[in-house]
């Protein structure tokens, strides 16, 4: 039986509709009128809020009246509230999802409540960031960059910058900028936690009143914007940046320079440039040029900046007005993060080890210190107070008591810690690395955000390089020899660095302070058996042992404002670096073979020196301790602004740059001297045992500290000033050709105070009063001038992504003040001093072609050709056969080269994703070079008179000072989502080590096969990585050599004439002498970072 007859049911379900549409229809009045309510907008942004606050606000900016339960809804605290000028239903269908409110609106009448079952999942949010350039990849402050679905706008900020916190989704970005056409990008994902970089490219309007909107996609837009950068810099550069530093497995900035075109590094540290090393590259860490971590060479190390920490690397080949014209090769110039795009923290930890030391015998002399290890000297090493030093007025004439010249000579030369003598035989640990980096990001309001990040590094290294040298024993070939020259250095290294960096930056400002700390310690211990032959009593042991510590703490404070609405800017710097440096108690001590027991040679016999001996304190073995500080203060102020020139964009800009360096070392030298004459037949203790304190004296078989005057005491104090101004205009013609041209005027005054050879002025008086002074030194060395430097750089792009450049400017190589202090400082790998001179600042011509092409963003494909030409270039020059080196100006040099550099996907082979992910990579520079050099001839006179000196030119083919003929590296690269493997080679041709004005006693260092490799592997979802480093495969050694048969000299001696069939590269069959032969080992080392 049917419960329900269906014309029944048919009459049920029309009356049902009947009612239905009543209610429909008698509600439509309600609903339109509270449809217009709710199109009202409100504009919203709280971190944090009660609900009852939040529904009050809502209530006073629509004007409608929302009903709720006071108590209840202050106790409901809903966080991340942010909408700008958005319709109320929209906020209200937004809360509904993402909080337990649930309402209902009628007429003007809003009714909340709370559900309380409802289980909300916490929001999760992701950031957008990244510029707004021009195609020139120039900033665009002010440009206006909206999130189309949520209807959110901000300006961007001085630099170009913007960034948004939304939540997780797919997005339209839309920016605009007046005069330029309006860009839209679609399908802009952001994911949970993580940062979507997208930097924006706008191209000029052809007509200013006509509104055009381009329309592209994210990953489209993303890849154009890096590309904008790297395609369009003013000069001729290359670079790398974070993006693509965060691709590579490297974890310091010394290892990721090798990435950038035309740069190789030694050692991961030091920077060589088109060839070109130290003296003619610079070095400059946020802008501002950093102080040598070497007393005696121009090299900054440059791994001790952390790779996270890094925003770009930058490598400037050609100069513009507006940044510093100290290099020729390249500036290098490491950019790092103030403000961090989005939060971040990451702690690396690893080890490793090298095939020639890890585990094997370790050189330590007198003791490894408590704090070694974190790289601060525990107070054994110190120097002892108030030492006097004195001079044997007279040598060779035995006047051996020194108490007839200083009364407290021996009570004082007992304050010495003999234990510094003390051998130990330890054992090569592991390295081992830590960092940590930590970056964070405030916003304060939409338009003002905080941030900053910071980082720690700590390394401990221990190596051990087996060596054979002859250097300071005359030329023999240490090739024919198994004994001659056989030695070992022990490397002990730690540092311990610091970054910290923060800054604010508004919608029309940007201001960050900037601290870099780094503290070093290296304990490097030589050990050589010199001058082995069928001689017995010539067989010697002699120990060298350097401990340095240093330290560099650099402070910058600077600022970038936008003044006015069409462009005007202005950006200001203000720092201050600082080094220290102390060699703390360098040694030299020497043993005489005492006897042979069983085959085995014993030396334990002290080699003391006495007043009978003529030479320098460096002559002899010694105990040194010196300090040397440098501060310097930096500042510049620039300013630029826009117009229009033929329709085209331009940019004027002027600015001002100045620097204060100051200078000042003090030594100390102890030489190890005896005061009896004779013969030692009964001395064959070591001089831990001779030196004590109880043991000393002036008798036989004694021995004592002779503090020595005439290499102790303030050796000098130097300060240069620096002030340059600048114009530059940076203009567009036809739309094709871009020149950027100025000049800038430099001013530089340099005064270095020869405080020791002031004291030896003083001394003389002293002792020999009224007679006239008989020496050569100098008493001060300066320089001070103004030079004009004027640069231009063209570039003309023959298509989208290929350019024609053309570039000329004036580079001038000013000299440090460690280059002009003419006292001697010893260098234990050349077994010799090197001094200073009246240096003046190296003049360069530089004028440089290239077409490069960039296939898409990453790669390029380029050729350069490039003419340098040098006056007054400083060289390193050795005195004839002596081991003392100083450096020089020569008369003039030139470099021709060729420059090829290619990076390319193998993409273009298959759509498959891993030949995406597979790159290859090189580049070569083949160089010709000529010098100029200052020599003299020695003319003999009539019989009774003497001989006259004639100075003459010598030209003669070789590199300069530090460069090499050819430089090749080539690579391979895989790089997917969580496996990476990079393979590299380099091969430079031999490097000018050390020059004669004799271009047969030239030292060269002859290239080497270098093959290092990669492994890296992502773990934990990505959060963590574990890198695999294996360096220098194959273990090839390095040889430093002279051509002592290479050359005839002209009989006008104005050329060095090489020889039929002969010429600077090695070739033992013509007679080439190796000096020094090294290896260095096989390195591995294994670090695992971890990403929170």
């Amino acid at each position: 039986m049917d419960l329900i007859n269906p014309k029944r049911g048919k009459l049920i379900l029309i009356n049902t509709y009947i009612v239905m549409l009543l209610i429909v229809i008698s509600s439509l009045p309600l609903y339109a009128q509270a449809g217009a309510g709710v199109e009202r907008r409100v504009t919203l942004k709280y971190a944090k809020i009660s609900a009852a606050a939040l529904l009050n606000d809502l209530a006073r900016q629509s004007g409608f009246d929302i009903s709720f339960n006071s108590s209840e809804f202050e106790k409901l605290e809903v966080n991340h509230i942010e909408y700008k000028d958005v319709p109320l239903n929209s906020v209200l269908k937004d809360l509904e999802r993402n909080t337990r409110l649930v309402f209902l609106v009628s007429s003007n009448h809003i009714s909340a409540s709370i559900d309380h079952k409802k289980v909300i999942q916490r929001q999760q949010t992701g950031r957008i960031a990244g510029k707004v350039v021009d195609d020139r990849g120039e900033s665009l402050p002010g440009a206006s960059v909206r999130i189309l679905p949520l209807n959110k706008t901000m300006q961007s900020s001085v630099d170009g910058s913007y960034q948004f916190n939304v939540a997780e989704g797919t997005y339209s970005i839309e920016v605009s900028y007046i005069s330029f056409q309006t860009k839209r990008v679609t399908d802009v994902v952001v994911k949970a936690g993580q940062l979507s970089k997208l930097d924006v490219v706008l191209k000029a309007a052809a007509n200013a009143l006509q509104q055009v909107t381009v329309t592209g996609s994210f990953k489209k837009e993303s890849v154009a914007g890096l590309y904008a950068q790297q395609k369009n810099a003013a000069s001729m550069t290359d670079g790398i940046s974070s993006e693509q530093i965060a691709r590579t497995p490297d974890n310091n900035v010394g290892a990721v320079l090798k990435r950038v075109s035309g740069v190789n590094t030694i050692d991961n540290k030091y920077v060589v440039v088109r060839g070109m090393a130290e003296r003619y590259n610079q070095a400059m860490v946020d802008g501002i040029a950093v102080p040598s971590t070497d007393l005696n060479r121009r090299n900054f190390s440059f791994d001790v900046v952390p790779a996270e920490l890094v925003s770009s690397v930058v490598v400037n080949k050609t100069a513009t007005p507006d940044v510093s014209a100290q290099f020729s090769g390249g500036q290098v110039t490491v950019n790092t993060l103030a403000i961090p795009e989005s939060n971040f923290m990451s702690v690396t930890a690893g080890t490793g080890g090298n095939t020639r030391s890890t585990g094997k015998d370790f050189l330590q002399v007198g003791g490894r210190g408590k704090y070694d290890y974190l790289a601060f000297d525990d107070g054994d090493r110190k120097q002892p107070k108030d030492i006097k030093y004195w001079v044997f007025p007279v040598r060779g004439i035995g006047n051996d008591n020194p108490e007839a010249y200083e009364p407290t000579a021996l009570e004082q030369s007992k304050r010495f810690n003999p234990n510094g003598f003390r051998l130990y035989n330890e054992t090569a640990r592991p390295n081992q690395n830590y960092r940590f980096a930590l970056g964070r990001l405030y916003d304060l309001n939409e338009h003002t955000k905080i941030g900053f990040v910071t980082g720690l590094t700590y390394r401990n290294a221990q190596e051990t390089n087996d060596y054979r040298t002859t250097r300071g024993y005359g030329h023999v070939n240490v090739i024919d020899t198994d004994t001659a020259g056989v030695g070992k250095v022990s490397k002990f290294s730690s540092s311990l660095g610091g970054t910290i960096n923060a800054g604010v930056q508004g919608e029309k400002y940007k201001i960050s302070v900037r601290n870099l700390y780094t503290r070093m310690f290296t304990d490097d211990a030589y050990g050589v058996y010199k001058r082995q032959d069928d001689d017995l009593g010539s067989k010697q042991y002699s120990i060298i042992v350097d401990p340095v510590f240093t330290n560099i703490l650099q402070n910058k404070l600077e600022g970038e404002h936008k003044l006015t609405e069409d462009g005007l800017l202005l950006d200001w710097n203000v720092a201050r670096t600082s080094v220290g440096q102390d060699h703390k108690d360098l040694r030299r001590f020497t043993y005489g073979l005492t006897s042979v027991v069983d085959g085995q040679e014993i030396y334990q016999t002290p080699l003391l020196a006495n007043s009978n001996n003529l030479g320098t304190g460096f002559d002899f073995d010694y105990r040194v301790w010196t300090h040397v500080k440098q501060t310097d203060y930096n500042w510049g102020l620039n300013l630029s602004r826009p117009f229009s020139f033929l329709k085209d964009k331009s940019l004027v800009k002027i600015g001002y740059a100045g620097w204060h360096k100051s200078r000042e070392q003090n030594t100390l030298l102890v030489n190890l001297y005896s005061a009896y004459t004779g013969q030692f037949f009964d001395l064959y203790s070591p001089y831990e045992v001779v030196l004590a304190p109880e043991n000393q004296g002036w008798a036989q078989n004694k021995g004592y500290y002779f503090a020595n005057a005439e290499n102790s005491g303030d050796q000098y104090k130097g300060s240069s000033k620096y002030h340059a101004a600048y114009l530059m205009l940076d203009q567009r013609f036809f739309q094709k050709l871009r020149i950027v041209y100025g000049v800038r005027a430099e001013h530089f005054d340099s005064r270095n105070d020869q405080l020791s050879e002031l004291e030896k002025r003083r001394r003389f008086g002293e002792q020999f009063p009224g007679q006239p002074y008989t020496g050569t030194g100098l008493t001060e060395t300066s320089e001070r001038n103004w030079k004009y430097l004027p640069s231009a750089n063209l570039t003309y792009s023959l298509t989208e992504k290929m350019n024609f450049r053309a570039a000329y400017s004036i580079t001038m190589i000013r000299p440090d003040l460690r280059e002009t202090a003419t006292m001697a400082f010893v260098d234990p790998l050349l077994r010799g001093e090197i001094s200073g001179s009246n240096l003046i600042s190296t003049r360069i011509r530089n004028y440089d072609l290239r077409y490069e092409w960039y296939p898409k963003s990453g790669e390029i494909v380029s050729i350069s050709g490039f003419y340098k030409d040098f006056d007054d270039p400083v060289e390193l020059m050795k005195t004839n056969n002596l081991n003392k080196y100083y450096f020089t100006n020569q008369k003039s040099a030139y470099n021709l080269g060729v420059e090829m550099e290619f990076r390319k996907s193998l993409d273009f082979l298959g759509d498959q994703e891993w030949l995406n992910n597979l790159s290859l990579f090189g580049n070569a520079t083949i160089m010709k070079s000529k010098v100029t050099i200052v020599g003299e001839n020695v003319i003999q006179g009539e019989p009774g008179t003497a001989p006259t000196i004639e100075a003459f030119d010598l030209e003669i083919k070789r590199p300069l000072f530090g460069q090499s003929p050819y430089i090749v590296n080539a690579g391979i690269s895989y790089n997917a989502k969580t496996f990476g493997v990079n393979a590299s080679f380099n091969r430079s041709g031999y490097r000018t080590y050390t020059v004669e004005d004799e271009p047969n006693n030239i030292e060269y260092e002859n290239g080497r096969n270098l093959v290092d490799l990669q492994l890296s592997k992502k773990l934990f979802k990505q959060k963590a990585e574990l890198r695999l480093n294996i360096s220098n495969l194959l273990d090839d050694a390095s040889a430093f050599y002279i051509n002592a048969d290479g050359y005839d000299i002209s009989e006008d001696r104005k050329q060095a004439i090489a020889k039929p069939g002969k010429s600077d590269k090695y070739d033992r069959s013509e007679g080439d002498i190796v000096t020094h032969r090294i290896k260095y080992g096989r390195t591995a080392s294994l670090s695992f970072t971890y990403n929170f």
